[in-house]
């Protein structure tokens, strides 16, 4: 019984997987405008599941624009849904919480993964539209060019 439902998760995971889109950026002509000095600064902050919206403007006043990525058997990044936002993703770059995988370990690993999965799809929803609404125009032009 066990392996009859592996067998199916594996086939919906496929399944799944094979409707996600390849992304190019170079096809866009976007630079990544994420420093590395951002990515390190805001890589020693704490991440807390209750409040993604606050953790996304902590990182934004670190100029850490980054989406989250959950890995499964592909990649996956909730809230990313249309055209533009795939442009987003390669504007602002993207990264991965340690310790996510396809694969529970264990219960309590399922749930806090569960967690986590709620937490990236609110946190990235938040930088989606703080790109909508904040940061085109001139604020983009000013961050583009100061990471030239």
């Amino acid at each position: 019984m066990k392996k009859i439902i592996f067998i199916l998760i594996i086939q919906i995971q496929f399944a799944i997987a094979s409707e996600e889109h390849t992304l190019n950026c170079s096809t866009f002509g976007i630079k990544e405008v994420t420093s590395k000095i951002a990515v390190l600064k805001a890589s020693v902050l704490p991440i807390d599941l209750d409040s993604p919206e606050q953790d996304a403007k902590k990182r934004i006043g670190h100029e850490d624009f980054r989406l989250i990525a959950i890995p499964e058997l592909t990649i996956r990044i909730p809230g990313i849904s249309s055209q533009e936002d795939y442009k987003i993703l390669c504007y602002f770059g993207v990264k991965q919480i340690d310790g996510m995988t396809h694969a529970a370990e264990d219960l309590p690993h399922l749930k806090l993964m569960g967690k986590f999965k709620t937490y990236i799809s609110k946190y990235n929803q938040y930088m989606i539209e703080f790109y909508r609404n904040e940061f085109k125009g001139k604020k983009s032009e000013k961050i583009k060019d100061s990471h030239k």
